[in-house]
């Protein structure tokens, strides 16, 4: 006699009721995760560029015109985004990287000792202090 309980010969309906209790577990963590990685709270500008150091709001649209080691670099704020948009250093990846948009990411002109990242309030600035 075949038991009904049994599905594929190896599961029973309780093999299945365990697997999805364990999936729909592992699905609300990675959710609960996902919310502590997002940034919250008002996002700042942070250009340091040689001994020059700007903050400002994201919301201010501006351009700042930068010195340092000689080259010239222009960041631009605009549509809650910032980017170089000018650079005479001698590669010009600063120049090329994609604007920011958020506090993932940054933008780095080695030549010029350039940094630019969108902070939030709150926010521990320790892992961009260069020595």
């Amino acid at each position: 006699m075949k038991n009904k309980n049994v599905f594929f010969g190896l599961f029973n309906i309780y093999d299945f009721i365990i697997a999805f209790s364990i999936l729909a577990i592992a699905v609300l963590l990675l959710l609960f995760q996902h919310g502590k990685t997002t940034k919250s709270g008002i996002p700042y500008i942070y250009i340091s560029c040689g001994d020059n150091i700007v903050s400002d709001l994201l919301s201010n649209e501006r351009e700042y015109k930068l010195k340092n080691n000689g080259y010239n670099i222009t960041v631009e704020v605009k549509n809650k985004k910032i980017r170089v948009v000018e650079s005479d250093c001698p590669n010009g990846d600063c120049a090329a990287s994609p604007a920011l948009t958020d506090g993932n990411g940054c933008i780095v002109c080695v030549p010029a000792k350039l940094l630019v990242r969108i902070i939030y309030k709150g926010e521990s600035n320790a892992d961009i202090i260069a020595g």
